[in-house]
């Protein structure tokens, strides 16, 4: 299923095909949506019916919300490589930096299932006592430095792709934003909370669903982008209608 192109018939060629940005969500980012609004839903169905079951339980680690987030971030990186495939010239050193982008993204990925930022926090716990009275975690120390440092960086090398074009720039904009405020915000308000309260049930939700909605966001964004980059980005493979 073809994510952004279709056939431009030309009066010297017999058929060109041109990658195109689509109006509309991609497949690829409606099927999440769709994966999204049904995790949320199992979740608020089992939090009302006193379900005990970890697997839809937003706010905790090994759960569908943290694996669908996941994939969503790798998904990012497969869509920007090609990009930087493109781009990157190994004899021009200003290029390079490019390759953060897609790396960015694969980190963050194998962060959410691997919980580098889990593992960083009780580091500095064990090896210099830092961070024990911090209800989230440590890793908020000294993680989300690094984190925001690396985003800069991808930031800046994305943007002379998405300055002059307004649908990619506002929907990973947003997504940035959204990813942002939940992942770092909301976890920073929790801490505020009685544990195991409502008020820090709910954060936790909002913390998973507003990360989940973020990059979504931020993939529509990178199809789209990619699009406008006449880089094709496709579901599978489809039938090719010249066969007949």
């Amino acid at each position: 299923m073809t994510q952004c192109s279709e056939r431009n018939l030309d009066s010297d060629s017999a058929d060109k095909e041109i990658a195109v940005a689509p109006h509309h969500a991609p497949l690829l980012v409606r099927m999440f949506a769709l994966a999204i609004l049904a995790t949320v839903s199992i979740s608020v169905g089992r939090f009302l019916l006193n379900i005990d079951s970890d697997l839809f339980k937003l706010g905790e680690e090994s759960n569908i919300s943290t694996w669908l987030s996941s994939i969503q971030l790798f998904v990012i990186a497969v869509v920007l490589t090609p990009l930087a495939v493109r781009d990157v010239d190994r004899d021009r050193k200003n290029t390079w930096a490019l390759a953060l982008v897609p790396i960015f993204f694969a980190l963050l990925s194998l962060d959410e299932v691997a919980k580098l930022h889990e593992r960083l926090g009780d580091l500095l716990i064990s090896e210099f006592g830092v961070g024990a009275e911090v209800k989230s975690g440590p890793w908020i120390i000294a993680f989300v430095p690094l984190v925001a440092a690396a985003a800069v960086l991808v930031a800046l090398q994305l943007w002379p792709y998405v300055r002059h074009r307004r649908r990619p720039l506002f929907l990973m904009g947003m997504g940035v934003v959204i990813l942002g405020l939940a992942a770092v915000g909301l976890e920073v308000a929790a801490n505020f909370a009685v544990e195991d309260s409502v008020a820090h049930r709910a954060f936790a939700f909002s913390e998973e669903t507003g990360e989940m909605i973020g990059a979504n966001l931020i993939l529509w964004g990178a199809v789209l982008l990619a699009c406008d980059e006449g880089i094709r980005v496709d579901l599978g493979a489809g039938r090719d209608p010249r066969a007949d």
